[in-house]
């Protein structure tokens, strides 16, 4: 996989009201997203305040009674805005992702782990694929996100009817266009090469181009890859860590994964699942009944061994 995505995101994470890098994004409901204070502004310059237009569909909406703050944030657009923060600063040349997998896993949906299609907000500003949400069990008109675990009363029109995330989709399409290039480059050149390397004495004879050792390997790695689930790891400055980790996983591997994305130290680690220390770093997750999509808060341990 690359190491980057070779994506506009200075032009796709552009405000259309003060056409600089959005800053806490925020969603009218039409799915369209502004900067909050953009959107402050907006709606005090307007007779009576509170009113606001959006500047893409040209549909009005009145702000709710906290203003541009009660409107929900888009958590993975913030997200990315973080990540692009941190390595490029507020200058205008980002351009590439940090890392190709830590983009894709911004913009997955939490129910089916791939990228999301056709995205939809709910009210809390969580997004999901929009067939997945039709999917998920219901026994009350609400709908329950996998996140902050919050209800939702679904609109008259049913799901159909929640916002559209348009900056979203339009950036998985990218993402998408970019893996399908990277896809066929790297088909190119494996072509090439067999066509310049003699035929070798430990070839697969049913492939022709992997070792029988590459093929061993490769199975392993798919019923690996079968086997794993998903954890969202909740930090105490309030963001989520989505963590793909073997379903065999035991709570010491766990630490290790959230100290490499984080560089929190194992020891400084202390996380409570369902109100329970994972203080043995040498049970399983299952043990612990931690399943896919299963929360998990993180909190600093104070110095000095208390906690």
């Amino acid at each position: 996989m690359s190491n980057g995505y070779r994506i506009p995101f200075e032009e796709m994470l552009k405000c259309s009201v003060c056409q600089g890098r959005i800053k806490d994004a925020r969603s009218l409901p039409c799915g369209h997203t502004y900067c909050k204070d953009c959107l402050t502004r907006s709606a005090n310059a307007t007779y009576p305040p509170g009113g606001i237009q959006c500047a893409e569909c040209q549909n009005r909406y009145q702000l709710p009674f906290g203003g541009a703050e009660g409107l929900p944030r888009c958590f993975a657009i913030n997200s990315l805005l973080d990540d692009i923060n941190e390595t490029f600063g507020g200058g205008d040349s980002a351009t590439l992702g940090r890392h190709g997998f830590q983009v894709k896993e911004t913009f997955s949906c939490a129910f089916c782990l791939n990228l999301m299609r056709d995205a939809r907000y709910l009210p809390c500003g969580h997004s999901f694929c929009r067939e997945c949400l039709k999917m998920q069990p219901r026994t009350t008109p609400c709908i329950k996100c996998s996140k902050c675990l919050k209800d939702h009363n679904i609109p008259a029109r049913g799901i159909d009817g929640l916002p559209v995330a348009y900056r979203i989709n339009s950036i998985v399409a990218e993402i998408r266009s970019n893996d399908n290039e990277t896809s066929d480059e790297s088909q190119a050149s494996s072509s090439q090469n067999r066509r310049h390397q003699p035929p070798h004495p430990h070839r697969s004879p049913d492939t022709n181009s992997r070792s029988l050792m590459e093929d061993v390997d490769e199975a392993k790695r798919r019923a690996q890859a079968g086997n794993q689930i998903q954890v969202l790891v909740r930090q105490i400055n309030g963001r989520t860590l989505a963590i793909n980790i073997s379903a065999n996983a035991t709570v010491g591997d766990l630490q290790r994964e959230i100290k490499t994305r984080t560089s929190i130290d194992q020891s400084q680690q202390r996380l409570t699942f369902s109100g329970r220390n994972l203080d043995d770093k040498t049970k399983t997750l299952s043990s612990y009944g931690i399943v896919n999509l299963s929360n998990i808060d993180m909190n600093a341990r104070l110095r000095g061994g208390s906690q």
